[in-house]
Order: C-alpha cells, then structure tokens, then sequence
C-alpha cells in the first residue's frame, strides 16, 4: 500500500479520474491486487486497475497468452469500479474499449 500511495502522489495520479498501475511482477503479489485495488478505490473514491506487465515466456504467468499478444506482452491483474462517482459496471467500460481480452 505504501509504494502505491507513493506513486499516487509522485505521478500526481489523482488528477485522473481512474487510478491505473502498470506494474512490473513482484510489484504487487497477484494474490492479493484486488484487495490492494479495493482499498484505493476507497480511499480515493475512483476506479482502479492494477495490472501487471507479464512476458510469454514468465513461468508465473497466470494464463496461457492469446496469439494476438503484441511482443510477448500481456498485462494481468484487478480492477475495482466505484459506485459513488457513478461508475457502476466497470467491467463493460474495460470492454468496450476494445483493448481488453477479458474482464
């Protein structure tokens, strides 16, 4: 939590309307990213992802990657929407960006 909320404040991420963490592995234990997702989006009251940046050939990669995966690269993780700014169904806003395999 502390290395998140210090990149919120070095990046100046809260003049964002979603929190959005590329992360590298070992960042944020896949484990537990939705939880760490879940208690930003409270504190800050807006929408978050954390994903993590995994390659095709990462033995802790969580899936098997699509074909279509651009240089061996996927990102994985959590993402939390939040009902009081009125974003109720993050999932189909993710997937109507098209840049989303699933969600």
């Amino acid at each position: 939590m502390t290395a998140i909320e210090s990149k919120i404040t070095a990046e100046n991420l809260l003049s964002h309307k979603v929190l959005l963490f590329l992360l590298e592995p070992g960042q944020v234990d896949r484990n537990i990213a939705g939880l760490v997702a879940n208690k930003i989006m409270a504190k800050y009251q807006r929408p978050v992802c954390m994903l993590t940046k995994y390659l095709y050939e990462d033995e802790s990669m969580p899936w098997e990657p699509l074909p279509e995966i651009e240089n061996n690269t996927y990102y994985a993780g959590s993402a939390r929407g939040c009902d009081i700014i009125g974003v109720t169904d993050f999932k189909s806003i993710c997937l109507a960006t098209g840049v989303c395999n699933y969600a």
